[in-house]
């Protein structure tokens, strides 16, 4: 089963969760790109998506807000002070992760998750509603040019895929600024 919902229609947050708690694999618009979406939790669903995308590396995740973003990950004072000021937006911050609150292979070899919060309202609705973050990696095959197009998305994915969240076409972008937060160091990485 693979549907496909604009991002403004009322069913799409409800069936987005549904999907998403059973193992499900979306593919929901942020403010960079389209991002493959699933519990973040999750081993099935993050098997899915590695298959997808034919690779197995780390995966970000997006939050609904800072007490999501400290819940899942294991900061000092100061670490939190540097990752507020930074927060938000196309930036994605990798910080050392919380054990256990995440499903291991999401993470860096040493143990750190690229945590995001985009300026777009259909991720932050869709994680407040569940209570918990989700992935988001670009949606494309590894190595492949990320894809912006809904059409193009259906044509490739749609087999692969339980659910596409419509916003039309999205501006070409190189997606989010990553930073990791290297105990007070801030360091771009791209």
């Amino acid at each position: 089963m693979n549907q496909r919902i604009l991002s403004g229609s009322p069913e799409a947050i409800a069936t987005a969760v549904k999907i998403i708690n059973s193992s499900g694999v979306i593919v929901y618009p942020t403010d960079t790109l389209y991002g493959f979406g699933g519990k973040a939790s999750d081993k099935t669903a993050v098997d899915k998506i590695n298959f997808i995308k034919n690779r197995k590396a780390p995966m970000s995740v997006i939050v609904s807000d800072l007490q999501m973003a400290f819940s899942i990950s294991d900061l000092t004072d100061k670490e939190k002070d540097i990752f507020i000021k930074h927060f938000g937006g196309a930036n994605t911050i990798i910080v050392k992760a919380r054990k256990g609150e995440l499903f291991s292979q999401i993470l860096g070899p040493d143990g750190s998750v690229g945590i995001r919060m985009p300026d777009h309202p259909f991720g932050k609705e869709l994680v407040k509603t569940l209570n918990y973050p989700i992935t988001t990696t670009s949606v494309n095959r590894t190595g492949e040019q990320s894809l912006n197009d809904p059409d193009e998305i259906m044509k490739q994915f749609r087999n692969e895929i339980d659910l596409l969240i419509d916003e039309g076409v999205l501006p070409q972008s190189k997606g989010s600024s990553i930073y990791k937060l290297n105990n007070t160091t801030l360091i771009k990485m791209r």
